[in-house]
This record gives structure tokens, C-alpha cells and sequence, in this order.
């Protein structure tokens, strides 16, 4: 196949259960003129059979294996093998809409975004969404489509609308701004999305939303996106705000402002889901924020996590 106009790229960590029905929605898509690149993260079930059998069957799959180095590792891995003009990231566990690749590439090619963004919905196999207010649901109601503005002007609006997800299988992206930019995951950490989605609108010059639910994000038992929050979770975030801060300090006013709301919706959501740890760990967390990012967490937040009941 020659110059495919997208390039999917799938890291794989141990989702034998799930990735058949990732790869064939995929597969079923209306527009052909694509290559998935499948990265085997170092799986150690059945992952690899599934991914050789499909690689096998359709000769727009790439394969690739390395040892597990985690999904951001795996991620930059297939960016750095795509050829398409845009990139779209999936994890092994969900699944698309079969319009979503045609959708994006004729919204991005009439707009000449950087990127596009569009709405999703939630499944389980395993518990009633309906009792989890905490997981996201990727609907939007308020943000206005098929406008083409500037990135940070397009993030303040999902901020201020409270609209703003940050999960990257939400985009497809032209991948020369990624490359221009030097934009990509960090790598080694938990929540990676937080940096870089943040970081393609405060860079991007034009930016559109799909108001149309492409992407299906399967919810499963003990996986990130639903373990019990733990210190992990919280270091994840606190290393991210000192990154967005850093990364901006010198920047205009604008962008720096915008950021530092940013960090301060990140951390004080993030520290609100501290009740889960034991009492000293709570104490300990917030007087460590607080000697960080001094004036960013509000009071209501410290009695959250000090006062509410883990049951």
C-alpha cells in the first residue's frame, strides 16, 4: 500500500479479550486508505497469536514488538513507524464507529485543522455505568461544531463549558504538527494523556470539533481508567502540572494563564479522589501540594480530602 492518508496506531498490553473486536472495528471502517500499526508491548496471554493472525489477513497491519515499556513508549513507537498524513491513537481495549476515519479526514481536509476532536460514549462488560458519575462519558453539549479556531481559544471554551476531555483516542491529528512541534508522550508515567492533549491545543492554530459520537471507550474491572486511586495516580498528575508550568513559563500571558487554570481544574479534581487513601496519607499529600503549587488548591478541595468517608 502507498502513502495511506491515516495511520492507526494500537498499543497492546495483554488485552486478548478485547482485541479482536478493536482490530475489526478498525477493519470494518468505510474508508479503506488506512494502516494500523499494532504494537505488542510485551504481552505475555494470547495478544501476539491475535495480532499475527490479523497481520496475516489484511496487508494494511503493521506488527511490532518490544518489551513492556508502557503506553506511551508504545504509542511514540507506532508514530514514529506511521507514513499517513494523519495519526489517529486507539487503545486494544475500545472500539470506533465505522465512519470515524472518513469523518475526520473529510473534516480535516476542507479545514486544514491540526487536529479534530469529536465526541464518544462509555461501555462495560463488567458493572452498571449508570452507578460511576466519576468515569467520563465523552459528550459534549455546549461546544459549538465545524467552527475552525485557535487551540488555546478552543481550550478555554471546553474549560469554561466544563466539555474538556483529555483522552487522545478523541482525535485524529495531522501528524507533520506533531512532528514540527516536537510533540510527543512522556514516556514512564500514568496519565499521559494530560500532558500531551493539553499541549496539542495550546500549540495549534486551527482546531474543529465533530459534534459526533465516533469512539466507544470500553470500562473494565481493574483497569486504569477504574483501580482505586493510589499515590501512583496522584504523582502522575503533580509531575504533569510542574511539566505544563515549566514547559510555559516563558510563554505569553495568554497560554501561561490558561495553563495555570488548567493545572489548577487537574489538581484539585485529582486530590478530591485522595479520600481513598488512608488518613496520614491524605494529611501528607496535601500539605506536599500545597508547598508545590501554593495558591491552586481551593479550600472546599482540602476538606474533601481530609473529612469524606472512604465507604
Amino acid at each position: 500500500m502507498i502513502n495511506p492518508s491515516i495511520s492507526v496506531v494500537m498499543p497492546v498490553f495483554n488485552t486478548q479479550e478485547y482485541l479482536k473486536e478493536a482490530i475489526e472495528s478498525v477493519l470494518a471502517q468505510d474508508f479503506t486508505n488506512f494502516e494500523l500499526i499494532v504494537v505488542n508491548d510485551g504481552s505475555w496471554d494470547g495478544s501476539q497469536v491475535i495480532i499475527d493472525y490479523y497481520h496475516n489477513l489484511d496487508r494494511r497491519i503493521k506488527k511490532v514488538w518490544q518489551e513492556n515499556r508502557g503506553l506511551s513508549s508504545a504509542r511514540n513507537r507506532g508514530m514514529d513507524l506511521a507514513v499517513g498524513k494523519y495519526i489517529y491513537f486507539m487503545d486494544s481495549d475500545d472500539r470506533v464507529e465505522p465512519n470515524l476515519l472518513s469523518q475526520a479526514l473529510k473534516v480535516l481536509e476542507s479545514s486544514n485543522a491540526e487536529f479534530t476532536f469529536f465526541d464518544g460514549a462509555s461501555f462495560s462488560d463488567d458493572f452498571d455505568l449508570s452507578q460511576r458519575r466519576d468515569l467520563n462519558h465523552y459528550k459534549r453539549s455546549l461546544t459549538i461544531p465545524a467552527l475552525v479556531k485557535p487551540g488555546y481559544q478552543m481550550f478555554k471554551e471546553l474549560l469554561d463549558n466544563g466539555e474538556y476531555f483529555s483522552s487522545v483516542c478523541l482525535l485524529v491529528i495531522r501528524r507533520a504538527f506533531l512532528t514540527d512541534n516536537a510533540i510527543r508522550f512522556k514516556e514512564g508515567a500514568l496519565h499521559e494523556d494530560e500532558w500531551f492533549t493539553s499541549v496539542l491545543f495550546l500549540e495549534a492554530r486551527r482546531v474543529i470539533y465533530m459534534a459526533d459520537r465516533l469512539f466507544w471507550r470500553r470500562y473494565r474491572t481493574n483497569s486504569i481508567m477504574t483501580r482505586s486511586f493510589s499515590m501512583e495516580n496522584m504523582n502522575a498528575y503533580l509531575q504533569t502540572a510542574e511539566d505544563l508550568l515549566a514547559f510555559y513559563k516563558r510563554d505569553e500571558t495568554q497560554k501561561r494563564q490558561l495553563v495555570k487554570r488548567y493545572v489548577t481544574l487537574m489538581l484539585n479534581a485529582a486530590l478530591r479522589k485522595g479520600y481513598q487513601l488512608d488518613i496520614l496519607a491524605r494529611i501528607k499529600l496535601l500539605k506536599r501540594t500545597v508547598m508545590r503549587f501554593p495558591m491552586l488548591i481551593s479550600a472546599k478541595t482540602a476538606m474533601i480530602l481530609l473529612l469524606k468517608s472512604k465507604s
